[in-house]
């Protein structure tokens, strides 16, 4: 059985950037692994918008996204932003895993995982019914360390987002088993 994340996916919003970190914990049985491969990262769509993601789940969810899924083309200055993730995002995010299915995937479920991403300056969590969520805030976080990554967020407003979610990862990995270091901080 491939090994799951644990995680911890912590993301804010500052200045018109967007943050994410993530930690590098894999569990499977009572087996716990740092994975060199990252659960965050960047992509870019055909018009050249830059898209960041953090993924929690299976790894293979996340690989595939990374390196298969076909972005749609989100043109400059796109008004409704969740309209164009529901009709144009997830369509093509079902193309890519079900194109390349693997062995855990569940009769119900499409995926068996659920991510944060951003575009547009905004933060949207998408959970494995292709439901997308956005927060009313600044910040969001995912995973098995979500609760106190969310209350180190909410007592460090003063400190800077690359620190915040730091510092939020720092507390998840304290609190949780299944958190582990290192951590990826990525933003744009």
């Amino acid at each position: 059985m491939p090994p799951k994340t644990s995680t911890c996916i912590v993301a804010l919003k500052d200045k018109g950037n967007i943050w994410i970190g993530g930690d590098s914990a894999a569990t499977s049985e009572l087996q716990l692994t740092e994975r060199a491969d990252p659960k965050v990262f960047i992509k870019e769509d055909p018009q050249g918008t830059k898209w960041i993601f953090g993924f929690s789940g299976d790894y293979r969810m996340g690989q595939l996204m990374q390196y298969t899924l076909e972005l749609p083309e989100m043109k400059k200055g796109e008004k409704d932003v969740m309209r164009f993730l529901v009709t144009q995002f997830i369509p093509s995010l079902g193309t890519c895993l079900n194109q390349y299915p693997w062995e855990e995937k569940k009769k119900d479920a499409i995926f068996t995982g659920s991510f944060i991403v951003g575009v547009s300056g905004r933060i949207f969590t998408v959970y494995n019914d292709y439901q997308i969520e956005e927060r009313a805030g600044e910040y969001t976080a995912l995973g098995c360390g979500e609760q106190v990554a969310l209350g180190s967020l909410y007592t460090s407003e003063e400190k800077s987002p690359k620190d915040r979610i730091r510092i939020a990862l720092e507390a998840a990995a304290k609190f949780n088993t299944d958190v582990e270091k290192p951590f990826i901080i990525l933003n744009i």
